[in-house]
C-alpha cells in the first residue's frame, strides 16, 4: 500500500491538475483527469483521480482551468486501494452565478454550446449545498434566452435536480441589500468589510459583481472587494451598485481614540510577503508633528505588552492560526516578525498586520507574493 500511495504521489506531481472548490476557491486539491472513452467527448464527462483525504465525492462543484463541473458518481476505490476515482460532468450553463448541467432529454444541444429547445420544460443539476438549496419552487429565472418559472425540485445522492418551465418573460429585477452596521469606531479598526445581498428576481446571485463610491472620500474610501477604510470621524454615504441595482447607506464614523502628540505607523522594508519566505521585521515608528521620527524618545518608557499585533487576511483573522502565519519577537520592544506559511491559493491576496497601541490601532498591508515572487 505504501509503494502504491507513493506512485500515486509520483503522478500527481507529474501529471496532476489543481482543481478548487467553485464556491471557495481558497479550498484546492490536485486532481488526474482521463476521458471517459478515446477521442471525442461529447458529453463532457471526465474520470478524475485524487486521494483519499480529499473532501470530495458526489455534488462536490470543482473548477478546473476556469471550467466548473460537478462530481456525479459516488467515488469508489481503484484496483489498489490507494485513491478514489469518480466521473466530473462537465457544466453548460451558469445562472445567477450557479454552474448547472442541461438535462439534454429534455434540452437538446447542438452547434457546440448553443441550445435548441425541445418543449416548455428544461431539467438542470448540480451540487446540493446551502447556496443551490436556495433555489425554491415558483421562483423564476431568466435563462438560455427565455424565462422560467421552477416548478419542482429534488435531491438524490446529493445533486439537486431543478425542473424548469417555460413563462411568459420578465424582466431581470435585481435587488440590493445592505447586511452590515452603520456606525463604526475607528478605535477599534480603520478598516470594514462592506456585505450586501443581490437577488435577482428574489433569487440570490452568488459572486455578484459590485461597485461602490464614497461621498467624501476624505472620511472614508472603499475598494473594489467592498472593504471601507476610516480615515477620520464624520458622516458619509456609501453606495453599492450591482446591475440595474444600488443601496447608498448612511456610515456613522467616530473615534474615541485618546489624543496623542504624534503620529504612529507600521514599518516594513517592502509591501510583500513571500510565501514560506523568511522573518519580515514589522516596527512601529513614531512621528511629531513636523514629520520628525521620535520613536527612540517614545518606546524608551513601553514594554512589549503594550504593543498588540494581529493578521488578517479578506476579513479572516489569522494571528493565531499557525499554519499560516508565525511571529518572533524583534530586537526592540516595537518591533515584531511575522512568517507566512507556504500556501499557493493565497498567492495576490493581501495580508493586512494591525497594531493595537496607545489606543490606536494602525494597519499595513502586504500583498502576498510566491516564494521567489
Amino acid at each position: 500500500m505504501i509503494d502504491l500511495n507513493r506512485k500515486f504521489e509520483q503522478q500527481l506531481q507529474r501529471e496532476s491538475t489543481t482543481v478548487s472548490d467553485y464556491f471557495n476557491d481558497t479550498t484546492t486539491c490536485k486532481m488526474l483527469f482521463r476521458r471517459t472513452n478515446r477521442g471525442t467527448n461529447p458529453q463532457g464527462k471526465l474520470h478524475c483521480y485524487f486521494k483519499q483525504t480529499e473532501p470530495l465525492g458526489i455534488g462536490s462543484v470543482i473548477t478546473m482551468k476556469g471550467q466548473p463541473y460537478v462530481i456525479i458518481s459516488d467515488k469508489d476505490f481503484d484496483e489498489s486501494n490507494a485513491v478514489y476515482s469518480a466521473i466530473a460532468q462537465k457544466t453548460n450553463v451558469i445562472i445567477n452565478g450557479i454552474p448547472f448541467v442541461v438535462d439534454t432529454a429534455t434540452y437538446g444541444e447542438s452547434q457546440g454550446s448553443i441550445f435548441t429547445q425541445v418543449d416548455g420544460d428544461v431539467i438542470i443539476y448540480t451540487g446540493f449545498n446551502t447556496i443551490t438549496d436556495k433555489i425554491k419552487v415558483n421562483n423564476h429565472i431568466n435563462a438560455f434566452g427565455n424565462s422560467y418559472d421552477v416548478i419542482n425540485k429534488f435531491v438524490k445522492e446529493n445533486i439537486i435536480y431543478i425542473h424548469l418551465k417555460q413563462t411568459t418573460a420578465i424582466p431581470d429585477h435585481y435587488e440590493i441589500v445592505y447586511n452590515g452596521v452603520t456606525s463604526c469606531d475607528i478605535k477599534e479598526s480603520t478598516t470594514y468589510k462592506l456585505s450586501y445581498t443581490v437577488t435577482n428576481n428574489d433569487i440570490v446571485v452568488e459572486n455578484p459583481t459590485i461597485t461602490y463610491s464614497s461621498s467624501d472620500e476624505t472620511i472614508a474610501t472603499v475598494d473594489s472587494n467592498g472593504l471601507m477604510t476610516m480615515l477620520k470621524d464624520g458622516s458619509v454615504d456609501i453606495t453599492a451598485t450591482a446591475y440595474s441595482a444600488s443601496v447608498t447607506t448612511t456610515m456613522t464614523i467616530a473615534d474615541s481614540s485618546p489624543s496623542v502628540d504624534y503620529r504612529m505607523e507600521i514599518y516594513a522594508s517592502t509591501d510583500t510577503i513571500k510565501l514560506g519566505g523568511s522573518y519580515k521585521t514589522l516596527t512601529v515608528k513614531y512621528y511629531n508633528s513636523d514629520g520628525t521620527e521620535i520613536t527612540s524618545d517614545v518606546i524608551i518608557n513601553k514594554t512589549r505588552e503594550d504593543y498588540v499585533w494581529s493578521a488578517w487576511c479578506e476579513g479572516v483573522d489569522l494571528t493565531n492560526d499557525t499554519s499560516f502565519v508565525t511571529w518572533l519577537n524583534g530586537s526592540a520592544v516595537n518591533q515584531m516578525k511575522i512568517k507566512f506559511a507556504d500556501n499557493s491559493s493565497y498567492i495576490g491576496k493581501t495580508l493586512t498586520v494591525k497594531c493595537a497601541t496607545d489606543g490606536y490601532t494602525i494597519s499595513k498591508d502586504f500583498n502576498i507574493t510566491g516564494a521567489y515572487g
